[in-house]
């Protein structure tokens, strides 16, 4: 087992301010708003993403710390009760963008109260529309986009509680008439 640093116990001190601290905040071990999974993105372009998404979910822009170029090294924003951090991709950081790397590995999925009304800003703000909203057997009423670099979104509202026995019913019909016909022998 590889041994770990441990970090000293005296207080922080701020060496741009020469203050301790502990007369500053109060630190905590998890930072507010960071207590699950935090989406960490690589974009190609971040001052263009930061815009998109803030037109495109309504997103608040936090932190943003810039490369000596100008270019932003690291984000943060707000999107409801989820912070988002991206950075722009170059040659200090290893990340690549989902397009840079030929698709997206995963899937950033939001609830939203009326989930017509965000998908129709997310696709005037943008956005490219992957999968059309529909309401799925499981009761949600999804739709997915992609933006520039890549990234799918895909927004949804609840519409059904459905129990796990009705929505496997429900999926065993909706692939059983998906399925291709039975070949002729």
């Amino acid at each position: 087992m590889a041994e770990v640093e441990q970090q000293s116990k005296k207080p922080r001190i701020d060496e741009q301010n020469g203050e301790d601290s502990k007369t500053a905040e109060k630190v905590t071990p998890i930072p507010e708003n960071h207590e699950g999974f935090l989406p960490y993105l690589s974009v190609k372009d971040a001052d263009a993403s930061l815009e998109l998404y803030k037109k495109a979910f309504d997103a608040d822009v936090g932190i943003t710390l810039k490369m000596p170029d100008g270019t932003i090294a690291h984000a943060s924003l707000q999107v409801g009760r989820t912070q988002i951090m991206l950075c722009q991709e170059n040659d200090m950081f290893p990340m690549k963008s989902a397009k840079s790397i030929g698709g997206c590995p995963m899937n950033l999925t939001r609830y939203v109260e009326d989930v017509d009304s965000a998908f129709q800003q997310a696709v005037d703000a943008g956005m490219e529309v992957k999968e059309k909203l529909k309401t799925h057997f499981y009761g949600d009423r999804m739709g997915t986009l992609v933006d520039p670099d890549g990234y799918e979104w895909t927004l949804g509202s609840r519409l059904e509680i459905v129990s796990e026995e009705v929505m496997q019913a429900r999926m065993d019909e909706q692939m059983a008439e998906a399925a291709p016909p039975p070949k002729a022998e």
